[in-house]
């Protein structure tokens, strides 16, 4: 009687624990990719980020050339990347705004470039095949205070 109790107990248990577990799995995943998405900008590869790294819901809101465009010219006065380090971890299962749901995870990264300091932040969705992609970009010049 006492085998089936502690079985049953560990049973319970681990119900309790395994969205924790699976969830920091996740995170892990997530950050992998976020990683490799910032060091492909770093190396100013834009058609892999696009056609490898880049979700579904973002190229549905947007298009190749657009998108090429926009880093192109909006990243090339940044120079080269020198260092980059992550900074804050942020998720949720559900973004109200653009009515997304499943899980994201928002990096944010302190950048060195040529031209100074930038917090960049990377939002990476779980797309329909399970793996972790881009699903936002934003930047701003760290403030000099």
């Amino acid at each position: 009687m006492l085998g089936r109790t502690v079985i049953c107990l560990l049973f319970v248990v681990g119900l309790c624990v395994s969205p924790n577990l699976a969830k920091a799995g996740e995170q892990d995943e997530a950050a992998k990719a976020a990683n490799a998405v910032m060091t492909a900008l770093g190396e100013k590869r834009y058609e892999v980020i696009w056609d490898d790294m880049t979700s579904d819901v973002f190229k549905q809101k947007t298009n190749r050339d657009a998108f090429l465009a926009g880093l192109s010219s909006g990243r090339e006065e940044l120079g080269d990347l020198t260092g980059s380090e992550l900074i804050d971890v942020q998720s949720a299962l559900d973004d109200p705004e653009s009515g997304y749901k499943g899980m994201i995870f928002s990096f944010t990264f302190l950048n060195a470039y040529s031209a100074g300091q930038f917090h960049e932040r990377i939002i990476m969705l779980k797309d329909g095949d399970g793996a972790f992609r881009m699903g936002g970009l934003w930047g701003q010049p760290v403030s000099s205070q």
